[in-house]
């Protein structure tokens, strides 16, 4: 009996897995992009995309999976975050006018006002301001007293032009004047 041996060769060829590259959070209402790395042979994404690099916008984990020309393959994932920022709201009451420190402006009349800024993660950020303006108000009256009038617990022996401050109903400042 006899038996042969015949040497078989292998050709290993491994694949290292791909690195994505990218931002991996981003704005609500935008978008980012996941790049799998150049030099492979084919790309599959998760979403189906078979090219290098693809455009998300949605919150999610995003997986690749490469290969090269021998037919190995890696996969690599990254999850990708929607950063999200809450609207703030304040409301407020003055009388004559408001300067809202959120943007140095002075407002005269009532409304609705808004203001949007970057805030720290980079996303924009809406500030809403409810404004309810009340006005200071204003009378006068004349008097005619013989010898002395008393006009807001203060008794006037004099002719002459006299104020008197309260707040009205608002709670602005009234004047009085005599």
């Amino acid at each position: 009996c006899s038996s042969t041996r015949t040497a078989a060769t292998f050709d290993i060829s491994p694949i290292a897995p791909p690195i994505i590259t990218g931002s991996t959070t981003f704005c609500a209402g935008g978008s980012t992009i996941l790049n799998a790395g150049p030099g492979f042979g084919s790309y599959s994404w998760s979403t189906g995309a078979i090219t290098q690099t693809i455009s998300v916008n949605s919150a999610g984990t995003y997986s690749v999976t490469v290969s090269n020309g021998n037919g190995c393959t890696a996969t690599s994932a990254v999850v990708v975050t929607q950063l999200t920022s809450t609207p703030t709201s304040h409301s407020a009451t003055s009388c004559n006018a408001y300067t809202w420190s959120v943007n140095g402006q002075t407002y005269t009349t009532s409304g609705v006002y808004s203001a949007t800024f970057n805030s720290v993660n980079g996303c924009d950020s809406s500030f809403v301001l409810s404004l309810t303006i009340n006005q200071s108000t204003t009378s006068s009256s004349t008097a005619t007293a013989c010898n002395s009038y008393v006009w807001f617990g203060t008794t006037y022996s004099t002719s002459g032009n006299y104020t008197h401050t309260l707040l009205n109903a608002s709670g602005c400042l009234h004047t009085d004047i005599l």
